[in-house]
């Protein structure tokens, strides 16, 4: 996927959380939006900033 538009497609597995933090559970939202962008600019060396 990178080759043919230059950027990575990532499909983080949050099982039927509907990305969400759950009461008794994972905090999926909170891996998604804080935890899962670091190591994705490490390994695809990208910019998690939106382009204007």
């Amino acid at each position: 996927m990178l080759k043919l538009t230059g950027s990575p497609l990532v499909l983080p597995v949050v099982h039927r959380s509907y990305y969400t933090d759950m009461k008794q559970g994972a905090a999926y939202f909170t891996y998604v939006s804080e935890e899962l962008p670091a190591p994705v600019q490490d390994i695809f060396h990208v910019s998690c900033l939106r382009a204007a």
